[in-house]
């Protein structure tokens, strides 16, 4: 049997699997068979990592606690001068 023809199989649930396709040169029959490619493995984790964004740093802590308090403060004061 002579190797023709590979494909990436994306039925299965691991990267890296191929199926292969054989002839066999005297009758001309053909074949198949599913195979695992390591290096192929290899090359869809570097293919990932590379179009996978940077993590998103979290927001830096609110400083405007101090501002939302005195806020507070001078609402409820003219609440109170209204009642």
């Amino acid at each position: 049997m002579v190797l023709i023809d590979t494909a990436e199989d994306l039925t299965k649930p691991i990267l890296g699997f191929e199926r292969e396709t054989y002839i066999c040169p005297s009758c001309g029959d053909t074949g198949q068979q599913t195979v695992f490619n390591k290096h192929a493995q290899e090359e869809h984790e570097a293919w990932i990592v590379a179009i996978t964004p940077s993590p998103i740093a979290p927001p830096a802590p609110v400083q405007d606690q101090p501002t939302a308090q005195r806020f507070l403060r001078r609402m409820l004061a003219k609440i109170r001068a209204l009642a």
